[in-house]
């Protein structure tokens, strides 16, 4: 055989390999890697490869981030001159995949893979693998438009943990792309331009939360007998154990910690089902989760209220700060909660100082609603004395319950301000506090942040924590049952037993539409008189 004969023959035997591995990575990973995989790990491996949309939700220990740089890594090296970027909720989060996952564990795993790097970045702001063949892998910042990432024009992109990236990113950024055609070919005569790819990956989440829907598209597409591009699993720690990953000592372990919900979402893969006796529907919250920016501080020409729900200064319950901002409409007001802080283990002292710097924040707060009974009753004795703020060195006046008599005789002598409203929780009021939520929600009165706001602007650590709060308000409010009746008052729990985010909220609202009764008592409507809570 001539020279040029063999040369063929050798290029003609090397695309059919390469044909093949792209049909089969699970097997380059074993013939030419040298990295074992187990059995779900090859499946979900050719899922990757052969549709466009894939969406893995996995248990904690199966190695998601592990399978999803892996799966780039391989289609980087069949497919040149490839770019492909992760996407995670915060770029340390893609940094650590690079790095730990691809560099540190399986270079260290593979000689060959390593040996096909061309360059390599790891820094702090930069996170990035090239290869020979042209293709690429970068991490890139999510911020909150995607600029960045639209102008890397990718062929692939990995959602890693794609429940906590806003879904304003996922719809409006990265799913356009997969639209865009790319063209490669490794020296083949017909060359076969394909759409480009996206892969969900993430341990589930809430229902209401954006990745829910995206799943249940997903499985649509699948049932469809001509499907060719969409492939979604769920996958349980059980496989973990089946494969022998991790022992299940350890799994009830974390069983025996964690609450029934986290453990559904982390182990099992769920999307946890609400319950039949859920006193909230959660498209009725979902819906209230409308506001588009973030407000940190008060407003001119707009009233505030302050709702306190407040724990033990030492224990598993937070004291919760909300504020709410008011929009008042000639039959009827709605609310903007706009800023919340939660506060753990912290002394009454120093709960009240949280109070007075909120007040600072907002100074056009009419009205505190406050459980003001037993526990309660340590954060009111603290706001009830002067206070003396020594970042301005200025006294500000006690802050009385209109509901204390004893209080209320004495402000001219003590120069207090009558704004808080105590609360003397009993079965009655915990029903007009479930009902005032039920209320608002239904009607759209409420308003809050959703998981993220589209306001095009870079968020501050600040902003980003009300964001988080807003979001763990409606994972307890969505959680709250009713629970049966206590002298015809409904009562409500939780399986978490946390109600402390549901209780200011209830608190506030209810406040809210006590306010709103006293206003519009004059007119021709049956709302009953506020309710007066004295000792």
């Amino acid at each position: 055989m001539s020279e040029g004969k063999q040369l063929e023959a050798r290029k003609k035997i090397y695309l059919e390999s390469i044909d093949y591995y792209r049909s089969h990575p699970d097997e380059f990973c074993d013939d030419v890697l040298d990295i074992k995989l187990n059995l779900y790990q090859k499946v979900l491996m050719r899922a990757f490869f052969k549709y466009s949309f894939c969406c893995f939700c996995l248990g904690r220990g199966l190695g998601k981030s592990f399978l999803g740089i892996l799966c780039l890594a391989v289609y980087a090296l069949l497919y040149p001159n490839q770019k492909i970027g992760i996407i995670s909720p915060a770029f340390r989060q893609g940094k650590t995949v690079i790095q730990e996952k691809f560099h540190d564990e399986l270079c260290n795993m593979s000689p060959f893979l390593e040996q096909e790097v061309s360059n390599y970045i790891c820094s702090t702001q930069k996170a990035r693998i090239e290869f020979y063949n042209g293709s690429w892998i970068e991490a890139f910042p999510v911020g909150t438009d995607g600029a960045k990432i639209r102008g890397a024009r990718l062929n692939l992109i990995l959602v890693d943990e794609a429940a906590y990236v806003p879904k304003y990113i996922i719809e409006n950024v990265v799913k356009p792309m997969a639209i865009v055609k790319s063209g490669y070919k490794v020296g083949e005569t017909d060359e076969e331009a394909r759409g480009n790819k996206i892969l969900l990956c993430s341990t589930p989440y809430h229902r209401f939360n954006h990745l829910y829907p995206m799943f249940l598209d997903y499985l649509k597409h699948m049932a469809d007998p001509d499907n060719d591009k969409y492939f979604a699993c769920i996958l349980s720690y059980k496989m973990g154990l089946h494969v022998g990953l991790f022992d299940e000592s350890i799994v009830e372990q974390q069983r025996a910690v964690m609450s029934h919900m986290d453990f559904e979402m982390e182990y099992e893969a769920q999307f946890p089902k609400l319950s039949d006796k859920a006193w909230i529907n959660y498209d009725d919250l979902q819906a209230c989760a409308d506001l588009d920016h973030i407000e940190s501080k008060g407003v001119d020409g707009f009233e505030y209220v302050m709702s306190i729900d407040v724990a033990r200064e030492r224990g598993h319950d937070n004291s919760i700060l909300n504020v709410f901002k008011l929009h008042w409409y000639p039959d009827h007001v709605e609310s903007d909660l706009v800023y919340m802080y939660s506060m753990n283990g912290v002394k009454f002292e120093d709960q009240a100082k949280i109070v007075r710097k909120t007040l600072k924040l907002f100074p056009n707060v009419i009205q505190i609603f406050q459980d003001t009974m037993t526990i309660g009753q340590g954060l009111s004795d603290e706001l009830a004395k002067d206070y003396y703020d020594p970042e301005d060195e200025k006294w500000y006046p006690p802050l009385i319950d209109v509901n204390n008599e004893q209080a209320m005789e004495q402000l001219d002598k003590t120069k207090g301000v009558p704004i808080i409203y105590g609360f003397k929780p009993c079965a009655e009021i915990n029903h007009r506090l479930g009902m005032a939520v039920k209320v608002a929600t239904e009607k759209r009165w409420l308003h809050m942040y959703p998981f993220n706001v589209t306001e095009k602007v870079d968020l501050n650590t600040e902003e980003n924590r009300l964001l988080a709060e807003s979001e763990e308000t409606r994972i307890e409010v969505v959680n709250i049952e009713t629970t049966g009746t206590s002298g015809g008052w409904l009562q409500f729990g939780t399986k978490s037993k946390r109600k402390d985010r549901w209780s200011s909220l209830g608190m506030g609202l209810y406040g809210i539409e006590l306010i709103a009764k006293e206003r519009f008592k004059d007119d021709d409507s049956n709302c009953e008189l506020p309710i007066i809570h004295r000792r």
